[in-house]
């Protein structure tokens, strides 16, 4: 899932131990942190919420299988109002069929 890559992520790319990560968690255990990123533990809500706050990202995106890209494309288009919404997805419509 999301959480997990993120956590690893930001572990790797911050050269982060767990207990680091923990503080810039609102100090999610770190056992629990451990089991997430290791074993594939699903977080519980409250533990979700912290994530979620920091990632900058809503709960149903951290719990998706997706790549960064396309969580990236989700959140430009939660950003748009109901007609661009409409107008790109008639222009990525549009496009596919010419592909």
């Amino acid at each position: 899932m999301r959480f997990r890559d993120l956590l690893k992520r930001e572990m790797e790319n911050e050269d982060l131990s767990f207990r680091d990560l923990s503080r810039l968690l609102d100090n999610i255990p770190v056992p629990c942190l451990h089991d997430y990123v290791t074993r594939g533990t699903e977080p519980r809500y409250a533990q979700l919420l912290k994530m979620s706050k920091y990632f900058e990202e809503p709960i149903s995106q951290l719990l998706s299988e997706d790549d960064d890209l396309t969580a990236e494309l989700i959140k430009t288009v939660r950003t748009l109002d109901a007609d661009r919404k409409q107008a790109l997805l008639d222009a990525l419509k549009s496009e596919i069929k010419t592909s």
